[in-house]
């Protein structure tokens, strides 16, 4: 299908869903994922739990992605 060549990716929406499953699957390949998601604390800390023995490592950041306002923080 395609070949993956970078080692740091961002993910908007990555607590559930197609998001969730893509942050799951590069961090299990030892990606390093940054990740966001809109006040879905409870999700997160799911996934926080299972990438804890995996190669990569993933970073989440609460934030609203259809708003421009907070991109900087």
């Amino acid at each position: 299908m395609f070949e993956i060549t970078y080692k740091v990716y961002l993910i908007t929406g990555a607590s559930k869903g197609i998001g969730r499953n893509l942050a799951l699957n590069l961090c299990n390949s030892g990606h390093h994922v940054i990740c966001t998601h809109y006040n879905d604390l409870e999700n997160v800390n799911i996934i926080l739990k299972e990438v804890q023995n995996m190669d990569g490592s993933i970073r989440f950041f609460n934030h609203d992605a259809t708003k421009s306002d907070g991109i900087d923080s």
